[in-house]
């Protein structure tokens, strides 16, 4: 609207309209920032399930892969939380079943350009004893959680479950994964191995 049209309108119309002018360049200018200024954040989750687990052997579970931005745009931060249900040769026919409740959490910074990364060590929050219907038949020992880092851009998580009794099978990870991430300017992904 011309300033002449707002001059025949009375005071207070002009005002209001003058304001939204201000509002709608002020949006206009947060929606064109560049990219590489803006903040992001956000929460992912997801639950896989990883069968046919040998006793004893790390086994990959999940990967959490970020993007190679071009630039030095690749930096930002997550916090990984992981509950677990692990089972030894658990079903509805099985006459021998041993289940365990485990929650682990690790958290993860990488640098702007992209050539450095680091983790935290993996800290187990619970291991809950073994329930077991037959622990002299199948049962399950020690569930150790670990980080492989492939790439400063993928990390696969592991679990190594040490299986027992005189019938061992193997084991299965059911996982309810939550992935806190900050700073990446695409989100990150986690995709089950």
């Amino acid at each position: 609207m011309s300033r002449a049209n707002l001059k025949r309108m009375p005071g207070n119309m002009i005002q209001q309209m003058e304001t939204m002018q201000r509002e709608i360049e002020t949006l206009k200018r947060a929606l064109l920032k560049p990219a590489a200024a803006a903040t992001l954040s956000g929460v992912i989750e997801a639950a896989f399930v990883m069968k046919e687990i040998a006793d004893n052997v790390a086994t990959d579970v999940f990967r959490i892969n970020t993007t190679d931005e071009s630039g030095s745009a690749d930096g930002g931060t997550y916090a990984v939380l992981v509950h677990a249900l692990i089972t030894h040769a658990s079903g509805n026919t099985a006459s021998n079943n041993a289940a365990k409740s485990f929650v682990a959490h690790f958290a993860r910074a990488v640098r702007g350009a992209g050539d450095v990364g680091q983790n935290t060590a993996v800290l187990e929050i619970s291991e809950t004893a073994s329930a077991a219907t037959t622990t002299l038949q199948r049962d399950i020992g020690t569930v150790t959680m670990t980080v492989v880092e492939n790439s400063e851009f993928q990390c696969d998580v592991q679990f190594q479950v040490d299986l027992t009794g005189a019938a061992v099978n193997t084991a299965a990870v059911h996982c309810f994964v939550q992935v806190v991430w900050q700073g990446f300017l695409t989100a990150p992904t986690v995709v089950q191995l």
